[in-house]
């Protein structure tokens, strides 16, 4: 147990250290393309389906309750960049249920229709978001 807890330790260091180093480029002002990404999202058909673009350049993935409780978490963080206003690059940090940590980098082309995001991946369309307000969202948290 005592070392379940050392690497629980560990890994809470780890995504602490990696908050304090903001890459260079996270410190230029947004454009407008990243300023229209900013924001809380929810995907149209899957209301559990919630990201959260950070001005920092930092992303959050809301984890749903099932899940969130089994890896104590309810947030998935990581950082996001925006290239040619389209192409959006994330790096998450997932801790799994053994206290590993594994990053994962993954590129979407977004699109913004309306006050719409669709997202696309090779491709194919995976997600049409709409923004979630701080009100709307409350009742998804757990």
């Amino acid at each position: 147990m005592a070392a379940g807890w050392g690497r629980r330790i560990v890994a809470a260091l780890l995504l602490f250290c990696a908050g304090l180093a903001a890459p260079a480029w996270a410190a230029r002002p947004l454009s407008k393309a990243e300023r229209q990404l900013v924001g809380t999202w929810q995907d149209d058909k899957d209301p559990q389906n919630i990201i959260r673009f950070l001005p920092n350049h930092r992303v959050q993935i809301y984890v749903p309750k099932k899940t969130g409780e089994y890896m104590q978490v309810h947030w998935m963080p990581g950082t996001w960049r925006l290239f040619r206003g389209r192409v959006l690059k994330m790096k998450l940090t997932i801790t799994t249920d053994k206290g590993v940590i594994e990053v994962r980098h993954t590129t979407f082309h977004i699109t913004f229709v309306r006050k719409r995001m669709v997202v696309r991946l090779n491709g194919k369309v995976i997600g049409r978001q709409h923004r979630l307000s701080r009100a709307q969202l409350q009742k998804y948290l757990w």
